[in-house]
């Protein structure tokens, strides 16, 4: 993994701590909060979003999901990349939670003991049978 993409919850907390822990770790984010903070064009970061390899979406603390995230999310499921969601409403009644290639986190520090575990594996090569 080398590039995320961050959507979600527009408080700036989260994201500079989760924008910090992964820089730590030499992976690039893509915040489009900062980016576009006029939020000018979905499709400016959405032709951007295509090119990152994970979309970490952040809903805790929020009732309504942005329609802005919720187009991102759905757009990087479309596109198999793998999205993780954290958000506090039990995963019986949210939509999220049933999303392709999907993965949730109820706090940022499960969150943070996921991608710390996945930063620090190796990929695995393929293995070509024949």
């Amino acid at each position: 993994m080398k590039k995320v993409f961050l959507t979600g919850n527009r408080e700036p907390e989260w994201r500079w701590d989760l924008s910090d822990f992964l820089t730590q770790r030499e992976v690039t984010v893509f915040d489009p909060a900062d980016a576009f903070p006029d939020l000018s064009s979905i499709f400016k970061y959405l032709k951007v979003l295509e090119s990152c390899d994970l979309l970490i979406a952040y809903f805790a603390g929020i009732e309504r999901h942005p329609l802005a995230s919720v187009l991102e999310v759905s757009y990087a499921s479309k596109l198999a990349k793998d999205v993780v969601v954290v958000d506090d409403i039990p995963s019986q009644k949210s939509w999220l939670h049933f999303t392709p290639y999907s993965m949730s986190f109820s706090d940022l520090s499960g969150l943070k003991a996921y991608l710390a575990k996945m930063l620090a594996t190796p990929p695995k090569r393929p293995r070509l049978i024949g």
